[in-house]
């Protein structure tokens, strides 16, 4: 039986005149790993504080194991480990110190502290020093450490692999798979497609503080853009590719974001008289600008 672990009700934060995020809903299932998706600016941290009690929305409301946020905070957050996306622990606290006060409500549960350490590569040595001579993936490091420790049953994070090299980042990834196959629910935001797309099941994106889209991540990938540079021997005022997008022309140079099958694209610029191409990933906000503009503008 499926159990909803978050559900998000119409979430509004108006700032004066300006919205921060405007009537979100979505829901987030137990033991789901559920990417919160946006390019920067588009509410992501908003509603993730109104998700722990940080922000009161303005409208709206976050019920967390079946309980509204507002009023029942604390037993909530008792079950939860957040990691805010600007994580600045104590500087005067060696690691030692600064995990065992992140991690003293959460006793009683199986502890795995010392495994995410060895996990997260930190040393005694890293340990004893005072947070404030740690490099800002270090600080990340014991950021993420306290998240997992002792299986929580709700784990939120904003931005958590911000400032971790790639090697630790695939190991964050594999923690968050453990999570989850322990029934852990994982709600993680991120700016970058291709970190959800490895790990998450669902993903629900934002932009400019509106809800653009909820979907799988099958669904994703079937909507995943590619840029490509054409560099032509002559301009050439009709270019037909297959689910393409033409982003700018500039002589005989054509941008473009195609999500043609390798097969169509191959057959598509056989046909143009090509002298050069390059196709990249393209970055998120190009995609919102260009294959969600309909869909925002219409909302």
């Amino acid at each position: 039986m499926i159990q909803t672990v978050i559900q998000v009700d119409g979430l509004t934060k108006k700032y004066g005149t300006a919205y921060g995020i405007k009537d979100l809903t979505f829901s987030v299932n137990r033991g789901e790993i559920f990417g919160f998706l946006g390019p920067n600016g588009a509410g992501k941290t908003t509603s993730i504080r109104m998700m722990v009690d940080l922000l009161r929305p303005t409208s709206g409301e976050v019920q967390i194991f079946g309980e509204n946020v507002l009023g029942h905070a604390y037993p909530i957050l008792k079950r939860t480990s957040y990691l805010p996306g600007e994580f600045y622990p104590f500087p005067e606290l060696t690691g030692h110190q600064y995990l065992r006060l992140a991690t003293r409500m959460k006793k009683g549960k199986k502890d795995n502290v010392q495994e995410l350490i060895h996990k997260m590569d930190l040393t005694e040595l890293d340990l004893r020093k005072r947070i404030k001579f740690y490099s800002r993936g270090m600080k990340q490091k014991l950021g993420l450490i306290q998240s997992f420790a002792y299986f929580p049953e709700l784990i939120i994070m904003d931005e958590p692999t911000s400032g971790l090299d790639p090697l630790m980042q695939s190991t964050f990834h594999e923690l968050v798979k453990e999570a989850s196959a322990h029934g852990t629910t994982v709600f993680l935001s991120s700016h970058q497609l291709s970190e959800v797309e490895k790990i998450c099941q669902r993903v629900a994106i934002v932009r400019a503080g509106k809800l653009v889209s909820l979907e799988s991540l099958e669904s994703l990938k079937k909507k995943r853009y590619r840029r490509l540079r054409l560099v032509l021997k002559t301009e050439q005022t009709e270019i037909d590719i297959p689910e393409s997008i033409i982003q700018k022309r500039e002589g005989k140079q054509v941008w473009l974001l195609t999500r043609a099958p390798a097969e169509e694209l191959i057959q598509a610029l056989a046909l143009l008289p090509i002298e050069d191409f390059h196709l990249y990933e393209p970055d998120l906000e190009e995609v919102f600008l260009s294959y969600y503009q309909s869909e925002t503008n219409d909302k």
